[in-house]
């Protein structure tokens, strides 16, 4: 007996199967990559259905039963009778296209160059490609432009900007709490942002306290971690009057029983704020101890290199003696490995202090590496930091992408 269906029900198995884009190998063998496919409405037959591929020139029609679309949904692969087939497209499928940025990769800046340029390429090489799903409009919300790094309103609406079902989790227990110090249209749409890959390294680790464990024993060494106790994700602070919050904060039991915290500043790529703020205020702060720092005028420490750093640094030591319990603070910078700014950075603000262990830098490929050790053997796990690591490190997977002509503006 042959179940009946609809052209909707049609339609929903096709983009299913195909939900960004289709590479479709027609008979005698040529290809073409079609971004806008549907099921045609006219001759549908409780046996088989058409279904209408666009390309320029020439559209190509093809027949198409249910089990078919059913097999394509749990394959990827939909065989056709008439010898044509689909499948999802790749990287090297591109040049099929004559406007791969404006029909799949995603808007790119013509003005924009070197390490930023790169990684919003990357990111558009993940949606397009590991999502495969549209791209929206940003950086924020009453943007108009649409680039490749940003998811559009389903996108954001399925948490398609976290890894892991902990990590989004991690994101709405902290808006639900305050919205205040989380941009919601940044976090939820924009891959290239610092925010969301705050909450996928260690919002998804603040839900797996044994992991994190293992990974900050590795990373502050010296037996200093007996175990992490706690991982909040844009901890609010006022302990230096203006109002501010942590990208994530830690707090750990040492060996001895005793308590301490890390604060953590995440760093795509972001530079550090070159925000101004009256530097002799905080200079004359509680919290700043003259024996800690090498020198206490304003105008070092506030040096536009640094001075995030520095206010980063001075809001861990008064948020650690305000707050009964904490224990002592060290700010880690986490940042990526090409980053060609960052770990300079944080290396010429360490040689202002007496103490430089008190402030560490680590980039995503060793506490990578630390993971990798750590989760063998747990497939949920492996596939995260899998995931992670392809998103944010292994740029190779989007180098096809690399001087691919366009014939059309990519922002049209």
């Amino acid at each position: 007996m042959v179940m009946s269906w609809t052209p909707t029900d049609a339609e929903t198995l096709l983009h299913a199967a195909f939900p960004w884009s289709a590479h479709v190998t027609v008979e005698g063998g040529s290809k073409f990559v079609s971004a806008r496919y549907a099921v045609l409405e006219e001759n549908f037959g409780v046996a088989e259905a058409l279904l209408r591929f666009e390309r320029d020139p020439g559209d190509t029609v093809q027949r198409v039963r249910r089990s078919q679309l059913e097999h394509a949904v749990n394959t990827g692969i939909l065989e056709l009778d008439s010898g044509a087939s689909v499948c999802q497209p790749e990287v090297t499928d591109m040049p099929l296209l004559a406007s791969p940025f404006r029909d799949l990769i995603g808007y790119q800046p013509t003005i924009e160059h070197g390490w930023i340029a790169r990684m919003r390429l990357h990111q558009s090489w993940w949606r397009a490609f590991r999502l495969r799903v549209p791209y929206g409009t940003g950086p924020t919300r009453s943007s108009k432009t649409r680039y490749g790094n940003m998811l559009d309103d389903d996108g954001a609406a399925r948490g398609l900007n976290f890894l892991t079902d902990e990590a989004c989790a991690a994101y709405d227990e902290r808006v639900a709490v305050t919205p205040v110090g989380v941009d919601e249209w940044r976090t939820r749409r924009n891959l290239l942002a610092s925010q969301p890959m705050a909450f996928n390294l260690f919002g998804h680790l603040s839900k797996h306290l044994g992991l994190a464990t293992g990974l900050f024993q590795r990373l502050l060494s010296n037996g200093e971690v007996s175990a992490v106790t706690s991982i909040e994700i844009e901890r609010l602070s006022d302990a230096l009057g203006d109002r501010t919050a942590f990208d994530a904060f830690v707090t750990y039991r040492r060996p001895d029983g005793a308590h301490a915290c890390v604060v953590v500043e995440t760093k795509l790529t972001e530079p550090f704020s070159q925000q101004s703020y009256d530097w002799t205020r905080y200079v004359a702060h509680t919290a700043f101890d003259a024996t800690v720092w090498t020198t206490a005028e304003p105008n070092v420490l506030g040096d536009g290199r640094w001075s995030q750093l520095w206010r980063n640094h001075l809001l861990a030591r008064a948020e650690s003696a305000a707050c009964d319990g904490l224990g002592p603070a060290t700010l880690l910078v986490v940042h990526h490995p090409l980053d060609p700014h960052c770990r300079r950075n944080v290396d010429a603000y360490r040689a202002l202090l007496h103490e430089p262990t008190e402030v560490r830098a680590v980039d995503l490929l060793a506490i990578r590496d630390v993971l990798g050790d750590l989760v063998v053997g747990d497939d949920n796990q492996e596939k995260w930091l899998a995931d992670f690591s392809d998103r944010y490190l292994d740029l190779r997977l989007s180098d096809a992408l690399r001087g691919i002509e366009d014939t059309a503006p990519a922002g049209a």
